[in-house]
């Protein structure tokens, strides 16, 4: 190939990029707002979105180039609030991670002999593997623990996301994958970054949930109060809600409650959910979309709805649009408990989100 063909394809893949990381947020958002009332979106919307990423990432295919990096880019810029994120992640995560990777995994391993690996004489390649293995660590995690220093993270948070950001995975081997079937490297440097990403994801785990565990035990005997808080440091506000009625006031409240805009929030919403005996049977009810909307759009109540179903949905709804309003990206929970015991559920929520402020609407609206 020409320098001038190369030219015109490199062109035109960036081309091809720029129409497909624009395409499909705007398809998506457009998915999301004609589903606006409903919690999921329909099984013909999921098949029509899969297959829009597939012909996306396939223009890339066509022009010469890997569609890994592709794929990779749409999925980051795939709209994260809205029925279509919450339907994807619900109808695909367990298969792609149970069934798609597992065999693209076995595919990679069948195509190393048996002699790429090193025998009872490959010493050189064991030790090879177990310095890059150190240097890898000590450079990610010393990396990201003088990093946090300079942001005024933690030096636990600091180490935490050292050893995450170690942890290899996915991506890693098929990039190995493809940089092997161009001829970047050979087989021996294969085998030895293969064995570094088993060992840094095998250990990555381990370490970081030490670190947490003694962090969390820690916590137990730190005050988190707002008079103990920097005035740049992150403001963990949970703020609780029993219903619809309440999502938006609180997380209304929640955002002013940030001060200046230099202070980074995280808000926490916790739907508490009052369990009865009819409840427990109709806990999934929110999860069938086929009841969400009648023939004219409006929202199906039915006898179940006052018993967390259609709650559920329009919680929901309130918070894709205060995150679309607001730019501030709502983490949600679910806790359901007898009445007389929700206040664990709040204690345990503030507890493990390590919350500064807790929001908690009155009970008078409950007629309590």
């Amino acid at each position: 190939m020409s320098f001038h063909q190369k030219l015109a394809a490199g062109l035109l893949m960036l081309a091809a990029s720029a129409f497909a990381l624009v395409a499909l947020p705007a398809a998506v958002r457009y998915i999301n707002a004609w589903n606006e009332r409903r919690r999921e979106i329909s099984n013909y919307e999921v098949l029509l979105v899969m297959v829009l990423v597939a012909g996306l990432a396939s223009l890339t295919e066509m022009i010469g180039y890997n569609n890994m990096m592709m794929s990779f880019l749409l999925g980051l810029v795939f709209p994260r609030e809205g029925p279509t994120m919450r339907t994807m992640m619900a109808r695909l995560a367990f298969p792609v991670h149970n069934v798609v990777l597992p065999l693209y995994f076995a595919v990679t391993g069948m195509r190393r002999t048996s002699r790429s690996w090193p025998g009872p004489h490959g010493v050189r390649t064991v030790g090879t593997a177990v310095l890059v293995v150190v240097l890898s660590t000590v450079g990610k995690v010393a990396g990201t623990v003088a990093a946090a220093n300079h942001l005024k993270i933690p030096f636990r948070e600091g180490m935490v996301l050292g050893f995450i950001l170690n942890a290899k995975g996915h991506v890693d081997i098929i990039t190995m994958s493809v940089a092997r079937k161009q001829g970047v490297w050979g087989e021996q440097a294969f085998i030895v970054l293969l064995i570094t990403v088993f060992v840094n994801t095998l250990m990555a785990g381990p370490a970081a949930a030490a670190i947490v565990r003694r962090e969390r035990s820690a916590f137990r005997y730190h005050s988190q109060g707002l008079e103990w808080t920097r005035l740049d440091g992150e403001l963990r506000v949970l703020t609780c809600v029993h219903g619809p009625r309440d999502v938006l006031p609180m997380l209304s409240l929640a955002e002013l409650s940030g001060g200046t805009s230099r202070t980074p929030i995280a808000v926490y919403l916790l739907h508490l959910v009052e369990l009865t005996q009819k409840y427990a049977i109709t806990l999934m009810y929110h999860q069938r979309p086929e009841q969400d909307v009648d023939s004219v759009g409006g929202v199906i109540a039915g006898d179940d709805a006052d018993y967390g179903g259609d709650d559920v949905r329009q919680v929901n709804v309130v918070v894709d649009a205060f995150t679309r309003e607001s730019s501030i990206t709502v983490r949600q929970m679910t806790a359901v408990s007898s009445y007389a015991n929700m206040h664990e559920d709040v204690c345990n929520g503030a507890e493990d989100i390590r919350a500064c402020l807790v929001l908690a609407p009155s009970t008078r609206s409950r007629g309590t």
